[in-house]
């Protein structure tokens, strides 16, 4: 397990408990792997423009392993959701490895 920032430091996000969220190793490691530094207001932004989609993942052999770990074959409006629920600051919900 590792903590995970919602909001990043390195982009003003605090270490209060409201803004980190302990969460397994993989998935952390696969999120920043896919979306750096991003907030998960960006990567939402980011993801519902068709052209910036190919910028996170869709033609991105190096990253699919990671793509896969966090959504499978979710529909990016599934995507969203999941991103909204689990990663975002206003939630609290622990992420479990779900392996």
């Amino acid at each position: 397990m590792s903590w995970h920032h919602m909001i990043p430091r390195s982009r003003g996000g605090s270490n209060d408990k409201e803004n980190k969220k302990r969460v397994a190793l993989i998935f952390h490691r696969a999120w920043h792997h896919l979306f750096d530094n991003h907030t998960p207001e960006e990567v939402i932004y980011g993801l519902k423009s068709p052209s910036n989609q190919d910028y996170f993942i869709r033609n991105n052999k190096d990253k699919a392993k990671d793509w896969q770990v966090l959504f499978g074959k979710a529909s990016i409006k599934k995507i969203i959701k999941i991103i909204k629920k689990e990663w975002s600051p206003q939630t609290s919900k622990k992420i479990e490895n779900k392996k």
